[in-house]
């Protein structure tokens, strides 16, 4: 697994949590963002992530991936 320098880490439990790359340009190994052989959930524009956090809940055996854009104040 290749290591990260994540900005930004809301801990939560298993692997959930708030991520921000260190470099938005690089391309991803899938294995660096979900666990191997477990379905890959992605929401984009997932808002605060109730909604991901909810199906993680109800799904434990999938990884959930949420996306969303923030805008500078």
């Amino acid at each position: 697994m290749i290591e990260t320098t994540p900005f930004n880490i809301l801990p939560r439990p298993g692997l959930a949590g708030e991520w921000v790359p260190g470099d938005f340009f690089r391309k991803m190994k899938r294995e660096e963002i979900c666990r191997e052989g477990r379905p890959l959930e992605v929401d984009l524009g997932c808002g605060d992530g109730s909604f991901l956090i909810g199906m993680a809940q109800q799904f434990p055996e999938r990884d959930f991936l949420g996306v969303e854009r923030l805008l500078a104040g």
